[in-house]
């Protein structure tokens, strides 16, 4: 079918709405065509991009986004991955140190992160990318990975994500971080 999307981002501070009207219409006197339309509300974007990435085998770089509230307390915090290769298994990494390490261990991308480097490989957090190549995960920020075992995220901390995922062929890439 004729698939159509719309995107608006809102790139200030400031709480802004959105309209989006949809109009049907008869052509020729037959009757228009079932549709579903599905709106996404994707939250506040927080924090900010600090390594770039390369492309991978759809073409373009993967993108990650961290989502929700800036209050620690809320526990609000999810992860999204866009332009991945649809149906590629991948998980986030997290560190409070950065690198920049092109190739590790064979990987087609850049490893952004360094010192102590945290998986989200725990029950239900390893995924596949939907069918428009987007991955997420929401995060408790009372049991964030580290290599010794979970730890609290605290009020003033900082923290960088990126998202390792198995791209076509018999390879890897990483996202930006």
């Amino acid at each position: 079918g004729n698939n159509a999307s719309v995107s608006f981002t809102n790139q200030t501070n400031a709480t802004q709405s959105a309209i989006l009207k949809v109009s049907l219409s008869q052509m020729f006197g037959a009757a228009c065509r079932p549709y579903s339309l599905t709106v996404e509300e994707q939250g506040s974007l927080v924090g900010h991009q600090t390594c770039i990435s390369l492309p991978n085998s759809t073409g373009e770089p993967a993108i990650t986004a961290a989502v929700g509230s800036l209050s620690v307390p809320d526990n609000q915090l999810g992860l999204r991955v866009g332009d991945l290769p649809v149906g590629s298994t991948g998980y986030f990494l997290a560190s409070s140190q950065s690198d920049f390490i092109t190739n590790p261990g064979g990987s087609q991308g850049i490893l952004c992160l360094g010192g102590s480097i945290g998986r989200f490989v725990g029950p239900g957090q390893i995924r596949n990318s939907n069918s428009s190549g987007t991955l997420s995960l929401g995060i408790d920020l009372t049991m964030h990975p580290t290599p010794t075992g979970p730890t609290i995220v605290h009020a003033g901390d900082t923290w960088s994500f990126q998202a390792w995922h198995r791209d076509f062929g018999s390879t890897s890439n990483l996202t930006d971080a």
